[in-house]
């Protein structure tokens, strides 16, 4: 399939390194719903997501790569940190395999694993999407500004996560919670960056405005068109 693009975010900053975050569940491995990915054996890559990142890695206008994710199945005790770590292993193997010359596929992994239900401190209350901190812990460790970072998320708390970290180009793939996300509306296809007169009901205004992408390949084929 052939995708035209609007573009509204400037070409200005365009040959600038960018820093890449990306949300886990949804966006590099398939969403699994609840209670989420509790076993490697729960883990499938989304479409060509190996071959997307590899080609990320290997861009020299790409300061990082890291992951940002609420992992609260530790927190509900259903796995430990050990096999939270095992899982993500696991993952970077899945992302390897095929491409021994990448190396590492991410340059680092931020993860919450509080529940959210009220009973956590403030500092990781902070870090919890929709919350920006885990965020702005990457944004320090790459000396980066929010202006040259990319958020990939499937889920409003993704956008909202970006938006409150002041990331101005975020990216809402269709896959995971994406698709439920636009699913009444007949005129956003990927490639449409939705603004206040198209945006779902399902959305808030505040993280616009954003660009849709079938998935993560498709997100990043248009980075490389546009902004890398």
């Amino acid at each position: 399939m052939t995708m035209v693009f609007r573009t509204c975010v400037s070409n200005r900053r365009r040959g600038r390194k960018k820093l890449i975050l990306l949300d886990r569940d949804g966006v590099i491995n398939e969403d699994v719903g609840d209670p989420g990915v509790l076993s490697p054996n729960d883990l499938k890559l989304t479409y060509n997501a190996a071959e997307s990142i590899s080609k990320l890695r290997r861009n020299e206008n790409v300061a990082g790569v890291a992951i940002v994710t609420n992992q609260s199945c530790v927190g509900k005790n259903l796995i430990s940190l050990e096999e939270l770590d095992d899982i993500h292993l696991h993952l970077k193997n899945m992302l390897t395999f095929n491409d021994k010359g990448c190396g590492t596929p991410w340059d680092k992994i931020y993860k919450c694993t509080i529940t959210g239900r009220g009973e956590d401190s403030a500092d990781e209350t902070f870090r919890r999407k929709p919350n920006p901190g885990m965020l702005f812990e990457a944004m320090s460790d790459f000396d980066m500004s929010p202006e040259d970072c990319v958020m990939i998320g499937d889920s409003v708390r993704d956008l909202e996560a970006a938006a409150n970290a002041g990331v101005q180009l975020k990216i809402l793939v269709r896959t995971g919670y994406g698709s439920e996300l636009l699913e009444n509306s007949t005129i956003i296809t990927p490639g449409w960056f939705v603004s206040k007169e198209d945006c779902p009901d399902s959305i808030p205004h505040s993280v616009l405005p954003f660009l849709v992408a079938e998935n993560l390949s498709e997100a990043i084929q248009w980075l490389f068109t546009n902004k890398l």
